[in-house]
């Protein structure tokens, strides 16, 4: 199973210059989500209509589409239980060992917590940041 962040999920429920690289890994197959992607993708859509980038109204549809999703068993939300939590204080310590240690932020860490509790063994994001952290940890990162 693979575990998706909300970079790569925006792609899917608003349109962006590079969302078909994520259409194609949305092979219909049940994806891990932290359950921290409904508030920071609603919040997300409502940003991007905000800026006029989706037409008004469009946050709540897009945002539909995916609660939509999660009721038919696409998306498979992992709570933030407190296995998810210790495990997310692991990741940070992590990311921070070593002489190219860095630090990750907390949101991510609990991402990264709940695709690892979750034994997902890859990650499909477009954040950077996250890709490299999770690199680090042994995931295997898409696109």
């Amino acid at each position: 199973m693979r575990a998706w962040d909300t970079s790569a999920l925006l792609k899917l429920y608003s349109h962006e210059a590079d969302s078909a690289a994520f259409v194609a890994l949305a092979d219909g197959e049940a994806a891990s989500v932290s359950t921290l992607v409904a508030v920071e993708l609603f919040c997300a859509l409502r940003a991007k209509e905000l800026a006029g980038m989706l037409a008004r109204g469009g946050a709540a549809i897009a945002f539909a589409r995916y609660e939509r999703d999660v009721g038919e068993g696409l998306w498979a939300p992992v709570d933030a239980s407190e296995q998810v939590r210790r495990e997310a204080r692991r990741v940070a310590q992590v990311c921070a060992a070593g002489r190219l240690g860095f630090s990750v932020r907390a949101l991510d860490a609990l991402h990264l917590a709940s695709a690892l509790v979750n034994r997902t063994d890859t990650l499909v994001t477009a954040d950077k940041r996250l890709a490299k952290a999770a690199a680090k940890l042994g995931l295997e990162v898409l696109p």
